[in-house]
Formats: C-alpha cells, sequence, structure tokens
C-alpha cells in the first residue's frame, strides 16, 4: 500500500514533536546521554530572531495510519525509509523555499 503524506517546512507548533523525535532517534542510537535539545532552544533556533537552522516535517495520511502497529516502517520513520517519492518532495520543497 502506497503511503499518502505531505511534506512541509516545520512551523512553531511542531517543535514539540520534533524534540520527541530527536530524542527517539538519540535513544535508538544509545545516545540520549548526549542530547541537550528543549523545546525552547529548538524554538529560538529554529524561529527565533535569527535562526540557524530550518526543519522539514511530513505526515503520513490517516487512511494509512489505520489498522498499521506503531513500529510499521512508515509509522516509526525511525526504522525506515518513506521512500525516495518522500526525499523527491523535500528537493522541490527546498527549491521553493531557497530557489
Amino acid at each position: 500500500m502506497q503511503a499518502n503524506h505531505s511534506i512541509r517546512a516545520a512551523a512553531p507548533g511542531d517543535v514539540q514533536a520534533i524534540v520527541g523525535l530527536i530524542s527517539e532517534l538519540a535513544d535508538f542510537e544509545q545516545l540520549s546521554h548526549l542530547v541537550q535539545v528543549t523545546p525552547q532552544s529548538l524554538q529560538q533556533h529554529l524561529f527565533g530572531a535569527r535562526p540557524v537552522a530550518e526543519a522539514m516535517v511530513t505526515g503520513l495520511s490517516a487512511a494509512y495510519l489505520q489498522g498499521h502497529p506503531a513500529d510499521d516502517p512508515l509509522v516509526s520513520p525511525l526504522f525506515g525509509d518513506l521512500g525516495g517519492d518522500v526525499l523527491g518532495g523535500i528537493a522541490e520543497l527546498v527549491f521553493e523555499l531557497h530557489g
């Protein structure tokens, strides 16, 4: 089954989820002892007066998520790849944002 997804630039409302994903990845890589990011620090780095980073988020459609376990590779991106079409979508978004 092909997953339906969207890709967009992160918004301030995504910060908590991004911090959660960073923490989840650190746990997976057994590097959680090195994580220093907080929602407040990430908010400043992404959306402060002088942003130093950008982030993009992708979401899967509710239709795909129904009936798939939480450890499904497409539900938990840490355990799989959403595919080349997602990477292509990211490249298109970067080009739109930065020419």
